[in-house]
């Protein structure tokens, strides 16, 4: 997706004042109404009176957030020769139709990047809203043998258990490729930064399963346990993954 000869690439940070505006609203935002701008009335109609001149405020300007940032940094640290490639766009700046063509690499939940549920239907690892009853952060559509249904985060006073998923899925076309990054908490998300800037990473993938390289892997999803202390990784391990892989006959 990045260096010589490489599409043109576009990394969709997110947009930290949806966050704001759902958790303010409490209410989720579906794909439909952040496509088509119609969220800014379903939050201003939410549970709690705010003067409109906030709103406009809020959702008229492109926050994100800083490990954003600092993933653009280490990409052009490990890929030096790829920043004519690459542009930087806010997840509010788009269209459903700009994912025909071209590579994406979408930064953050759906939560925070409503663009990752344009591709729900071809992955197996689901984000969902924390439920204080339940506490599901992570479903598993098709656990495999031995997997659970969901993957839970436990993180009282900042530290414990949290998760990391890093996927690749064709775009709506099949002409390009969408990555997606995300964690649970702000350290995963670093975790998951570092193994996709990790030059070995593609090694450890074809060693995880058994193959010889990743050049006929259309797809993939990791979901990483993250061991997190004083909100600093501490330890990570793979615990779950899912791989496609293209017919002879595919580009």
């Amino acid at each position: 997706m990045v260096g010589p000869g490489a599409k043109r690439t576009s990394i969709v940070v997110a947009d930290s004042g949806l966050v704001v505006a759902q958790e303010l609203a409490n209410r989720d935002i579906s794909l439909a109404d952040y496509a088509g701008t119609g969220y800014r009335s379903s939050v201003e109609s939410g549970g709690r009176s705010l003067p409109p001149a906030f709103w406009g405020y809020l959702l008229s300007r492109r926050y994100t957030s800083m490990a954003d940032v600092v993933f653009y940094g280490r990409l052009l640290q490990s890929h030096p020769d790829s920043w004519k490639s690459i542009e930087v766009r806010h997840a509010r700046d788009l269209q459903l139709r700009d994912f025909r063509e071209h590579n994406y690499i979408l930064l953050g939940s759906p939560r925070s990047n409503p663009w990752l549920l344009a591709f729900e239907d071809k992955l197996n690892f689901r984000f969902v809203a924390s439920d204080p009853g339940a506490g599901a952060e992570i479903l598993n559509q098709h656990p495999l043998p031995g997997e659970p249904n969901a993957f839970f985060t436990e993180m009282p006073g900042g530290s414990g258990k949290g998760y990391a998923y890093v996927a690749m899925t064709p775009n709506l076309t099949d002409s390009g490729r969408v990555l997606v990054i995300a964690g649970i908490t702000m350290a995963a998300t670093d975790l998951a930064v570092e193994f996709v800037c990790n030059p070995n990473a593609s090694k450890t993938l074809a060693s995880l399963w058994k193959l010889p390289d990743l050049k006929r892997v259309k797809s993939f999803e990791l979901l990483f346990e993250t061991s997190i202390l004083a909100e600093t990784v501490n330890g990570s391990k793979i615990v779950a993954s899912r791989h496609g892989m293209r017919l002879p006959a595919e580009r």
